[in-house]
């Protein structure tokens, strides 16, 4: 009875703390985040009639039963004279490296599934002669972006390069399982750029992008579930324990002495 106690107040505290009920973990083993900041737009004379702002950042983490890269780009120029002539973008390339690492007990090489996730929104506006525009790919941008599993060096999962500009945006996902085994590495490229430009000409150009690619350990969910706090999943565990025990109880007192 002690052990139906405890292994339903443990089953609760693992989902109430995001915890999955098989073992392994994903392991950060390295990372790589460049980040380049174009030259932006100078003063003429002075006077502020052609500026440009950029800002970018980037990460790479993993949780233990989840693993990501995440990215943010940011340009925006501004020309009020014919004699601006200009481009400035910022750029953010990530590599992230993450191992399937095994609990204790694991049997290195057993199968396990993942789901992985990505997804991007990319947007651009301008108005006069200014350009503008937001890319996702991969490291080099021009690259699309990928998950390979090693070994044997098989891409999981590629997409882009995908741009959005002028005066477009583009949002998009994709959420997928795929197999892996214990003891297996995961290797994520990221690229994300914003860029804006102008030639001799006056206009206004902003552009931003988003994108974040992910590996979960365990299935995909297939539609969003209502969410239960913590305590509350450990008091219904109690509650269901509770139950059992009085239903033992029952049981045992109507057998014949």
């Amino acid at each position: 009875m002690r052990t139906c106690w405890r292994l339903a107040v443990m089953a609760a505290v693992g989902i109430a703390l995001g915890r999955p009920v098989w073992a392994v973990h994903l392991e950060k083993i390295d990372e790589h985040i460049d980040k380049e900041q174009g030259p932006g737009a100078e003063q003429l004379d002075g006077a502020p009639v052609c500026t440009s702002f950029g800002e970018g950042s980037g990460s790479a983490s993993s949780t233990g039963v989840a693993a990501s890269i995440k990215l943010f780009t940011r340009e925006t120029l501004v020309s009020e004279s014919i004699e601006c002539a200009t481009s400035s973008s910022s750029t953010i390339l990530a590599t992230a490296g993450f191992s399937v690492a095994p609990d204790p007990g694991d049997r290195v090489g057993a199968p396990v599934t993942l789901c992985l996730q990505e997804n991007h929104d990319l947007a651009a506006s301008t108005t006069g002669e200014a350009q503008a525009a937001s890319t996702e790919g991969g490291v080099p941008l021009s690259d699309p972006a990928t998950i390979v599993r090693n070994p044997g060096a098989v891409t999981i999962f590629s997409t882009g390069p995908n741009i959005a500009n002028l005066n477009g945006r583009l949002v998009d996902g994709t959420v997928r399982p795929f197999s892996a085994s214990i003891g297996d590495h995961l290797t994520l490229r990221l690229g994300l750029q914003s860029a804006t430009s102008i030639l001799d000409a006056v206009g206004t150009g902003e552009t931003s992008g988003v994108a974040n690619m992910g590996i979960n350990i365990g299935p995909c969910p297939r539609e969003p579930a209502p969410v239960a706090s913590g305590l509350g999943l450990v008091a219904l565990a109690l509650g269901l324990g509770a139950l059992g025990s009085l239903a033992l109880r029952r049981r045992m007192a109507r057998q014949p002495a």
